[in-house]
């Protein structure tokens, strides 16, 4: 590892302490330490290059500081150019971080080899308007929703698998999750959780109508086409970052990514040893 893009979170960095001890920790293995030009209010100046344009350019890793909502802003930066990404949990759960604040010694193992890096898979959703593709959205780590907006109304839902008829829901909405994004809104919702190894998709109803509505795990090579029988417009969110309106007769395919999100995983822990941490430590 040489360049390295350390992407800060001011909001829970207060005073970018823990950045600067970041910061430090990798100047002891000669690491060309990189931070956009937005954070040159840290005060960090020694061993830190602050880059306006092309931040990613030639990037070994990116060490993203803060929650799962930070590690998602990562992969979208990262995943178009196949950038390793390592989480510091300065959030409350964090499923995805790597470490903890207290942990930033194990950054050592970047340079030495001792760590591994998990393939992350991640969906896509394509607008269809008029039988023709309009759109085609980022890349999603954790889920895709459709909902009918912002008021608390219910969605008419077909959904389609492979050109089959897979079921009709009267809900608040549906989650396609990843495994990645099983331990996110789909299990509050009460989805399945997926072990982050596995290439399946879940679908999960929010809040359905009928008592018969239960979340349904497909393998990857589904491909899902969602249509509202509404007649009003509904909504997709991707990541719960991008926001798209849908007009009534529109219909949403949704279908695993040909991008991946590489995460870094220093303590190589089994994902079930952190599931079982996560949901039980006081947040």
């Amino acid at each position: 590892m040489r360049k390295t893009v350390i992407l800060p979170n001011s909001a829970k960095d207060s005073g970018y302490e823990c950045t600067a001890l970041v910061v430090k920790e990798l100047q002891k293995y000669g690491a060309e330490i990189c931070m956009s030009e937005e954070h040159r209010e840290s005060g960090i100046t020694e061993g830190v290059t602050y880059i306006s344009d092309g931040l990613l350019d030639g990037a070994d890793v990116i060490i993203v500081l803060g929650g799962d909502g930070s590690i998602l802003d990562a992969a979208r930066m990262a995943y178009s150019r196949s950038i390793p990404v390592l989480g510091i949990n300065l959030g409350r759960v964090g499923y995805m971080a790597s470490i903890e604040k207290d942990e930033l010694s194990l950054l050592g193992r970047l340079f030495d080899g001792n760590y591994s890096i998990d393939e992350r898979a991640m969906l896509e959703a394509r607008i269809i308007r008029g039988g023709e593709i309009i759109l085609v959205t980022s890349p999603a780590l954790n889920e895709i929703v459709l909902t009918r907006g912002t008021l608390s109304r219910m969605l008419d839902i077909e959904l389609e698998c492979n050109s089959k008829f897979a079921g009709e829901y009267r809900a608040d909405g549906l989650i396609f999750a990843t495994p990645t994004g099983s331990t996110a809104y789909s299990m509050s919702a009460g989805g399945p959780v997926l072990d982050p190894g596995l290439e399946a998709v879940s679908v999960t109803p929010i809040c359905p109508h009928y008592l018969s509505s239960r979340p349904i795990v497909f393998s990857d090579g589904a491909e899902f086409t969602a249509s509202s029988k509404d007649g009003e417009e509904w909504y997709m969110t991707v990541d719960g970052k991008d926001n798209f309106t849908l007009f009534p007769n529109d219909k949403v395919k949704i279908a695993i990514s040909a991008y991946t999100t590489r995460l870094i995983d220093i303590k190589k822990n089994a994902f079930y040893h952190v599931l079982r941490k996560k949901t039980t430590e006081k947040q």
